[in-house]
């Protein structure tokens, strides 16, 4: 089974009273190694004592992305939203390579 955890990802524990930061994963013995806030050397849990800590980015997309915000909306290029009707990120991803391409062309003028 792959792991939902990854380098780099911020975790609560049920151990430690403070956030952490995985820097190695251990998936034969289902455990992570983590370096917790306030304490010197890295820690070994276990993956189950483990929760991610979203990124307040990533929280204020998906409130974004939400199909049921009523009061939220992003502006878009229209056919950025028909290629990825489906997924808002992805129509982000379309329109900041849409946005790029466009700045390129410009600056090349």
């Amino acid at each position: 089974m792959v792991s939902k955890f990854k380098f780099g990802d911020m975790v609560s524990c049920k151990h430690y009273q403070t956030s952490g930061v995985i820097i190695g994963i251990d998936e034969a013995s289902n455990a992570a190694s983590i370096f917790i806030d306030g304490l010197n050397i890295p820690r070994y849990v276990h993956l189950d004592s483990l929760e991610i800590i979203k990124h307040p980015d990533t929280v204020r997309l998906d409130w974004l992305a939400d199909k049921h915000n009523k009061i939220g909306s992003v502006l878009l290029p229209r056919e950025c939203v028909e290629k990825h009707i489906d997924s808002m990120r992805d129509a982000i991803d379309a329109a900041m390579q849409f946005y790029n391409v466009k700045d390129e062309n410009n600056d090349a003028v």
